[in-house]
């Protein structure tokens, strides 16, 4: 018992540790994201879950801003389908004492039959954890345009049937949450 709490005090201690300045340079994102989508198409409510692994590498231009570029794989768990965003991260760092938030903005393109315009901002807070990485949670939206097929079905007077069909874009508007770590 005196080893399992030796170990809750270790890890509190570790992740309420001061946080060190970001410095200049080379700085890579690895993250797993999780988005919920409700929306209304045509009188049915639609709800889906979205799970996505994503990788983003940049530059750390001064300690509140960095720029950098990634792609995510994720999978919509409704339609059993996978696409791929890719996108540039902005995001900025800030330091008051113990308390480090951070916001990011991934504005981007995914990359499937029916793909369209991404956005993606977030806020969270930043752990530290060892000298140069970072644990990372964030909570925000998840804005996706994707192309809408409509198809309708009509009765030909020879007896066939004729499929009227259009497609239109459409957006949605989703709840995300992200776990990550910076390098």
């Amino acid at each position: 018992m005196k080893k399992f709490m030796f170990i809750i005090v270790a890890m509190g201690i570790g992740l309420s540790a001061m946080s060190r300045q970001l410095s200049r340079g080379y700085r890579g994102f690895t993250d797993l994201s999780w988005s919920r989508y409700s929306w209304d198409v045509d009188g049915l409510d639609w709800d889906e879950n979205h799970y996505g692994v994503s990788t983003v590498h940049g530059y750390q231009f001064i300690p509140q801003f960095y720029l950098g570029a990634g792609l995510e794989v994720a999978k919509n768990s409704f339609a059993d389908s996978w696409y791929i965003p890719v996108f540039a991260d902005f995001r900025t760092d800030w330091k008051f004492g113990r308390f480090t938030p951070f916001a990011d903005v991934r504005v981007g393109y995914t990359l499937s039959d029916d793909g369209g315009f991404r956005f993606q901002p977030m806020v969270g807070h930043r752990f530290n954890w060892g000298r140069k990485v970072g644990v990372n949670l964030g909570i925000g939206l998840t804005l996706q345009n994707y192309k809408y097929y409509d198809g309708t079905t009509d009765v030909d007077p020879d007896g066939g049937y004729i499929v009227y069909s259009r497609t239109s874009r459409k957006n949605i508007v989703g709840f995300s949450l992200r776990l990550g770590i910076d390098f």
